[in-house]
């Protein structure tokens, strides 16, 4: 097993909802969650590399005297999939919770389009850096993974900023 560490300063407010909140009302999580940083990551391998990275293989398996084809997940989500994805936070570390009523668009009921309305949100200030640990089975997911960590630039909502 081999672990490292990327360190990630909040720039902004962050917010992200648990996955089982209603679009009008949501809490938010103290901390991006292992699922979000997975697909921070996911989004720049794609923007980076293109999707083509991601498509299927397909491996010949040779039981006894028969040779059968399957269609397998990429190599690279599989990395990404099997990192296992730990915090640390400084001691004296402070969180400033804002509650905030903010205008969404929902689609219309009737209607082609969107209809107003107010959601509950709430907003998290972090007073120190989040370091994300990272343990991964091999040397060469560790360099692939440190590859595009240091390109991510928000967890979650697309406002909620962090700097590498």
């Amino acid at each position: 097993m081999v672990r490292f560490s990327v360190k990630y300063l909040p720039t902004a407010l962050f917010s992200l909802k648990d996955s089982n909140a209603t679009n009008s009302g949501a809490k938010t999580l103290f901390l991006p969650s292992p699922y979000s940083i997975k697909m921070a990551l996911l989004n720049q391998i794609i923007i980076a590399e293109g999707i083509e990275t991601f498509n299927q293989r397909e491996v010949e398996i040779i039981k006894g005297k028969k040779k059968k084809t399957e269609k397998r997940e990429s190599e690279v989500f599989e990395l990404i999939r099997d990192a296992n994805i730990s915090y640390f936070l400084l001691r004296g570390s402070r969180f400033c919770v804002n509650n905030a009523f903010v205008k969404i668009l929902k689609p219309a009921r009737e209607n082609p389009g969107f209809d107003r309305t107010v959601s509950f949100r709430e907003y998290i200030h972090i007073t120190h850096p989040l370091e994300i640990i990272f343990e991964v089975s091999d040397l060469s997911q560790s360099e692939f993974l440190k590859n595009y960590l240091h390109k991510i630039n928000y967890f979650g909502k697309r406002g909620c900023f962090f700097s590498f």
